[in-house]
């Protein structure tokens, strides 16, 4: 997992890779963020606690990349912090942990404004002394967009709102809610790929059918953009799915199409494979409920005969599209 987070991490932090992200999120696909107006920053989020001991005065968290953002459009200057996370398996506390970044960010800017104040004598009044602000200060505000590299569809909780048991709506109603930003390439329509135009096309693509083999090869094999793909983002396709996709030694990009030409071979014997897996799995639940019907043995003594639970044996019979049991 450490090689994924790196390798994904290396891969965002790149101003035109970085930028393409948030323009497909934010405009649509409207290059309006250019990569050189984004700059890259400290990734540690640092919250003092006064209450602790000098040693240990501080709580620290390290976000993905962090970048700042400045535009100057229609004569009005745009300042924001752009963030990713980028997640190669799915994070069940991700609202929680997006959310704590954003506050230790906003409190960071707060502090530093106040700092500031103070050394610079600019506070006057007890209002202002309290928090250290003065009426006209401002801070930036932060989007942070969650990236799920992991193959699968995200079926963890995208909102705060959603980690907590059923209450009465009455008390949930004062709740404040926190929302995260997610790219699931699982559920981006086709059609909507084309809105990136760096080689993070090819990579999102690529994992939203990685788990379809006879899809992935068919639209691999029709997309003139997988022909020449740079070697990085291939090498973390293979990072990211266990492609084994060959990578050109000899030039910066590598054809994708003519690299599965050749693993085409081996995702069809292991297919067949897994096929006669299945079958023989099937033919194993198929006999075992035959002798449960008839009484020969129960329900336990067939589930022990596999080592696993009554549970997951009945579960298996789910799956295997085989008669319940009661």
């Amino acid at each position: 997992m450490g090689d994924k987070d790196n390798k994904t991490k290396k891969f965002i932090e790149k101003n035109r890779i970085f930028a393409d992200v948030f323009n497909y999120f934010i405009y649509d696909g409207e290059q309006v963020i250019k990569p050189d107006d984004l700059q890259q920053l400290d990734s540690t989020e640092i919250v003092l606690n006064k209450e602790l001991p000098i040693d240990k005065d501080s709580v620290k968290k390290y976000r993905d990349v962090i970048k700042h953002w400045a535009i100057k459009r229609d004569d009005k200057a745009t300042y924001v912090l752009l963030a990713v996370e980028n997640q190669s398996e799915i994070h069940y506390a991700m609202p929680v942990r997006t959310m704590l970044y954003d506050a230790l960010r906003y409190a960071n800017q707060i502090e530093n404004i106040a700092t500031e104040n103070r050394r610079n004598k600019k506070l006057k009044s007890n209002v202002e002394f309290l928090s250290g602000l003065l009426k006209t200060d401002r801070i930036l505000p932060i989007i942070t967009l969650v990236i799920n590299f992991s193959g699968d569809a995200w079926e963890a909780p995208t909102k705060l709102i959603q980690m907590f048991p059923e209450m009465d709506k009455k008390v949930l109603k004062y709740v404040k809610n926190y929302e995260i930003n997610l790219i699931d390439p699982v559920n981006i329509p086709k059609k909507n790929f084309n809105k990136f135009i760096t080689e993070l096309r090819e990579v999102l693509l690529y994992l939203k059918y990685s788990n379809d083999k006879n899809r992935l090869y068919k639209e691999v094999m029709t997309d003139k953009h997988f022909e020449n793909v740079p070697n990085e983002a291939v090498s973390l396709i293979n990072t990211l799915t266990s492609a084994n996709i060959k990578i050109s030694e000899k030039k910066e990009n590598s054809n994708m199409c003519k690299a599965l030409e050749g693993l085409k071979e081996d995702w069809k014997k292991e297919g067949e494979k897994e096929g006669r897996k299945e079958g023989r799995k099937e033919g194993q639940f198929t006999a075992l409920l035959n002798l449960i019907k008839s009484g020969v043995i129960t329900l336990k003594q067939a589930a022990e005969s596999l080592n696993i639970s009554e549970t997951k044996f009945k579960k298996e019979l789910k799956n295997l599209s085989l008669e319940p049991l009661n």
